[in-house]
């Protein structure tokens, strides 16, 4: 009934017009009712004529407070403004025409009330902020409960209140001023409070957060739309180095919380996975944006031409990742060596040289060279490190399903053996059940031998990569970004395939020439475990691929080489 009269009301100031004429009959309304009610206070039929326009303008605001939902009185909000400003104009004139007593006053009031209609028009523009997704700041978005009146109830108010005041204004009742006074201070501090409590919660949710981050002037950000958090820690020490601040956008609040978990660095999230949103977080003083993982959705980021985007990359190896044809899509590509170069182009991915920046693996830098025999060595320690199971079978190049088989080789060699799986490789339940077999025979080996063996936590979550390079005297991988890490050493190295003989894999995976080609044959083990702990008739082969990997660059070289193309590119924004 209450719609339907609103409906009734709005028809009649106009709603039978055009709709171009239609949509704006309310405001033509109070017009009108202004002009007449300040030309022409003194009138009869002016005032008649004004003094039901303004009624009916009134009466139509306050059905829409009445039967509306709050998000169409808030998208309306705005527009009342002219409304009451107009209709307190001709109100005031009228009074002042007809009464002495203390026109000031009423035109205070009204006055006030205008403003508090203004004021009220900023709650839902607060009230309505979405919560920032975001952590490990001084100021972390806090979500407070937003209490009081909001600004359907407000409008209800506003609107009852001002009809009370032109009712007393229009009669010239001695007490006018000052009931108007009253309703209008009612009016403004119910409109103060309510709007200064929905900017306490907008400001706690997002905008400090927001102020924080733009205070920081951070000059590089990682946009990280991966998972596995490992590929964006790894880069942490050498960004620090550089001695400016930097923040981390993570693309899910998933994936930051993770983030989170091992480091205090700034992390938001976008509130959508829009190119819009992500520019939104990203302050004008960033330049540079390091990748260490590429994720389809890195093109959100891309998208903004205001910092320079640089591919690092997580690992350097004979993967897929590793040659992905979005790598061209960079401004720049950070890589380890002439073969990272040449690995593009053999797989047929076109990208301009000048792209290209040498700089060797900085995450090598802790690794220490090693040129001793291996047969010189009194029981080796051999590292296994295998990779994981992959996206899909195409990409499965894991050599953990004759893992207990390399372990056991190992083992009757008299050799210790650190076992280091990939971190992603537990999330596949026949993956996960064969890491536990191979840990159970290490373990009992531990018991019944003198053989100093090393898995779960001491090889992995305690341990770096370098860490259990410096460890171990060999290796045994698969088609692993770890392969090229560990040339670093200068220590020999095997690779397993399930997939390939020998001959194909070599062909397949140059970073395995200069190692020892190991499946599931048997005769395959027993030759390249013969080869890889005795005479090593790949060393001198090795070293010549050690600087084809790696840019001739030991890892410390490698850092300064990251810093100074780094500054290189952010002195140029």
């Amino acid at each position: 009934m209450a719609q339907t009269t609103r409906k009734a009301i709005v028809w009649s100031l106009g709603g039978f017009l055009p709709q171009a004429l239609s949509r704006r009959t309310t405001l033509i309304a109070a017009s009108i009712a202004g002009f007449l009610l300040v030309a022409f206070p003194a009138n009869i039929g002016a005032l008649v004529v004004g003094a039901l326009l303004a009624a009916a303008v009134c009466l139509s605001e306050a059905v829409l407070a009445l039967t509306s939902t709050p998000q169409s009185v808030a998208r309306h909000s705005t527009i009342s403004i002219p409304y009451m400003a107009l209709l307190a104009l001709g109100v005031g004139a009228v009074y002042a025409a007809h009464s002495t007593y203390l026109p000031s006053v009423m035109w205070i009031s009204l006055f006030l009330l205008t403003i508090s209609t203004w004021l009220a028009s900023a709650i839902p523009v607060f009230s309505s902020t979405k919560p920032l997704v975001a952590t490990n700041f001084n100021f972390n978005p806090r979500i407070t409960k937003l209490s009081g009146v909001q600004v359907k109830g407000f409008f209800r108010l506003a609107w009852a209140a001002f009809a009370v005041i032109a009712i007393f204004a229009f009669l010239s009742v001695q007490a006018t001023p000052w009931v108007s006074l009253a309703l209008s201070l009612l009016a403004f501090s119910v409109a103060a409070w309510s709007m200064v409590n929905a900017w306490i919660y907008a400001d706690r949710a997002r905008w400090r957060t927001l102020r924080e981050l733009r205070r920081l002037r951070p000059k590089a950000v990682i946009p990280y739309g991966g998972t596995a958090t490992y590929q964006a820690e790894m880069w942490y020490p050498y960004i620090d180095r550089l001695g400016e601040p930097y923040f981390i956008v993570s693309l899910t609040e998933k994936t930051m919380n993770r983030l989170a978990a091992n480091t205090n660095r700034p992390i938001v999230v976008p509130d959508e996975q829009t190119a819009a949103d992500v520019r939104k977080l990203v302050p004008d003083s960033v330049s540079i944006a390091y990748y260490p993982h590429n994720a389809a959705k890195n093109s959100l980021f891309r998208a903004d031409k205001r910092y320079t985007h640089v591919f690092v990359h997580h690992g350097d190896g004979d993967k897929a990742p590793s040659f992905n044809p979005n790598s061209a899509k960079y401004d720049f590509l950070f890589v380890a060596g002439q073969g990272a170069i040449d690995r593009y182009a053999r797989n047929g991915v076109k990208i301009n040289q000048s792209k290209f920046k040498v700089i060797g693996r900085p995450p090598t830098e802790a690794i220490e060279v090693d040129r001793t025999p291996i047969a010189e060595k009194t029981r080796p320690t051999v590292l296994y490190a295998p990779t994981w199971y992959g996206k899909n079978k195409a990409e499965n190049y894991s050599s953990l399903t004759f893992g207990p088989d390399i372990v056991e080789a190992l083992i009757k060699r008299d050799v210790n053996v650190i076992f280091r799986p990939h971190p992603a490789s537990r999330s596949n339940k026949e993956f996960a059940k064969l890491i536990k077999t191979i840990q159970t025979m290490l373990e009992r080996d531990s018991e019944h031998s003198n053989r100093r063996h090393r898995w779960g936590a001491p090889a992995e979550s305690d341990a770096t990569v370098s860490d259990v390079t410096n460890a171990s005297d060999a290796m045994i991988a698969d088609v692993s970004g770890i392969v090229t890490d560990y040339l670093q050493s200068g220590k020999p190295y095997a690779m397993a395939t399930t997939r390939f003989t020998p001959d194909e894999f070599n062909e397949k995976f140059p970073t395995s020439r200069s190692g020892y080609v190991v499946t599931p044959s048997n005769g395959d083990l027993t030759v390249a475990l013969d080869r890889m702990l005795g005479d090593d008739p790949l060393a001198a082969y090795r070293w010549e691929q050690r600087t084809y990997y790696l840019g001739g660059f030991n890892g410390r070289q490698a850092v300064e080489n990251f810093l100074n193309e780094s500054r290189t590119i952010m002195s140029s924004k």
